[in-house]
């Protein structure tokens, strides 16, 4: 019983750290996939805001919103387990 046990608490983490292992290949230098998908987002976002509001938004590395998304999931999921 002590085995299963010591098996579940190595292998479900090592679930975790492989996925976060793959986005972090995955993002590369010039952010990977994520990127190609927020850029039309972003910039939709940025002209409605700057014909709704009539301000411009800042320009930002959409790279570096995904890093932050990286970082902060794996913030968020070592905290909604617990382990804050």
């Amino acid at each position: 019983m002590g085995f299963i046990s010591f098996a579940g608490r190595v292998l479900l983490p090592s679930i975790f750290i492989l996925a976060a292992w793959q986005r972090f290949n995955e993002f590369g230098d010039d952010g990977g996939a994520a990127v190609k998908l927020l850029e039309p987002k972003y910039a939709l976002l940025k002209s409605h805001v700057t014909s709704s509001l009539g301000f411009q938004v800042p320009e930002i590395e959409i790279k570096h919103l995904v890093a932050a998304e990286i970082g902060l999931k794996g913030i968020v999921d070592r905290c909604v387990d617990g382990n804050c």
